[in-house]
């Protein structure tokens, strides 16, 4: 892999089950890096200790918001069964831990049955242009292409935006593996934005992603769809579908964040 986005998720093995990366401040959100860049570094570490089962379903608590420089992911073996294995990863800065993690992977399973109900977004083509520049580093990351919930349509239901999205062409792009789904599961703007005037800061408390397939050879850009239901008690819902440009549906997310006054 090359590209930006290749070189800031980058491990390095420093011990068993123990890898090395380096959080790069340009994946900063306000106060800290986004959950997705974290992620996709967790699950760099899970898929070198699993090297030989595809993903299946990765959890994220976020504990601590990372500072800028050097951490440690730590990942433990709970069980390998002859198909399924879970794991779990940590990732820790000096002595405080920034995140925790569940992962289960698979070798394929073979099953008569199969079906998709929901219904791929209507996008049409993108038309990439050239960017503003962005309010927060980790916008000059990606280019997208609104296609839903746009600015201006603050205020009207449902709270749901997608487009399309690929990491941005300026810094060389990047192929969709694992990481780079999980990554793409948290890179767009909060579905909540676009539902409420006023300003505010979404923290991710936790993030789930089910690995529904592998991207296809070929594909330079996803198309995202994300949806708010319930906003109550500080805390809103997330949930995120992630799509090849044929209709293959790459992911499922769910992230809990809690709505904070921006400021």
């Amino acid at each position: 892999m090359t590209g930006r986005f290749a070189h800031d998720t980058a491990i390095q093995p420093v011990a068993d089950d123990e890898w090395s990366a380096t959080i790069d401040r340009g994946w900063w959100i306000v106060r800290g890096p986004n959950g997705g860049y974290i992620a996709a570094l967790l699950v760099r570490a899970l898929r070198a200790a699993v090297p030989d089962r595809a993903p299946r379903s990765l959890s994220i608590h976020y504990l601590a918001p990372p500072v800028e420089g050097e951490c440690r992911i730590r990942v433990r073996i709970d069980r390998a069964g002859r198909s399924m294995v879970f794991a779990g990863a940590e990732l820790w800065q000096a002595d405080r831990c920034c995140a925790i993690a569940r992962y289960a992977a698979s070798s394929p399973f073979e099953s008569p049955h199969a079906f998709v109900t929901l219904t791929p977004p209507d996008y049409p083509p993108p038309a990439w242009r050239d960017r503003s520049p962005a309010p927060i580093p980790m916008a000059e990351r990606y280019d997208t292409v609104w296609c839903e919930g746009a600015d201006g349509t603050a205020g009207h239901a449902p709270a749901r935006v997608g487009g399309w999205i690929r990491f941005a062409a300026s810094e060389g792009g990047g192929a969709f593996d694992a990481a780079a789904v999980a990554a793409m599961t948290d890179a767009w703007s909060p579905a909540v934005f676009h539902k409420l005037m006023a300003p505010l800061a979404v923290p991710t408390i936790d993030l789930t992603v089910h690995f529904r397939a592998p991207v296809p050879e070929g594909v330079d850009a996803l198309a995202v769809r994300f949806t708010t239901t319930t906003l109550h008690g500080g805390f809103l819902e997330e949930d995120g579908e992630v799509w090849a440009p044929d209709g293959t549906l790459v992911a499922q997310s769910r992230q809990l964040a809690v709505a904070m006054p921006f400021g």
